[in-house]
């Protein structure tokens, strides 16, 4: 029998963008004065994660009958935003146009999603409350044009690049 492939897939924002990350990233490294959880994570939005045991059927599936159907959009970034996990939080770019998102999340799965690009993933009470006060009124905007999904594959637990579905 075969085994699974475990798939991942998202919206990679250009190199530009992926740099300006990059610089919030490590500026929250030089803040905090250690380590964080996605401190080295590329930016992207994520949509799906899920195991294919019959190559890539369900690849074609999304490409044919939900890519296919879906135009190309613009996403919005601007300024902050803030996800409560517990007592941890996380600190994202905000999207400010969520729609075409969300709806192409629902087209995946069904399900609803808030459209977000990581920085600083399940920080403590104590990490936030250092972090958040030094960068809440940094002035980010920025804006991308979705032309594709990036499809990434694990292999031994480790996400690499593996095509990209083009939206119709």
């Amino acid at each position: 029998m075969k085994e699974a492939t475990d798939n991942f897939l998202l919206i990679s924002p250009p190199t530009p963008i992926a740099k300006d990350v990059s610089l919030f990233k490590q500026r929250f490294r030089r803040i905090l004065g250690h380590s964080y959880e996605s401190e080295f994570s590329k930016a992207h939005i994520s949509l799906i994660k899920y195991q294919d045991i019959h190559s890539d059927n369900i690849l074609y599936h999304i490409a044919d009958n939900v890519l296919s159907g879906f135009r190309p959009f613009t996403i919005y970034i601007n300024g902050f935003y803030v996800l409560h996990h517990g007592e941890n939080r996380t600190i994202c770019l905000n999207i400010i146009n969520k729609n075409s998102v969300c709806e192409l999340m629902r087209k995946l799965t069904g399900e609803e999603i808030l459209p977000h690009i990581t920085l600083a993933k399940n920080l403590t009470k104590e990490d936030f409350n250092k972090l958040w006060p030094a960068i809440r009124h940094t002035k980010y905007a920025n804006s991308f044009k979705c032309e594709s999904i990036t499809v990434l594959r694990s292999n031994d637990g480790q996400w690499s690049y593996y095509t990209e579905l083009p939206l119709s």
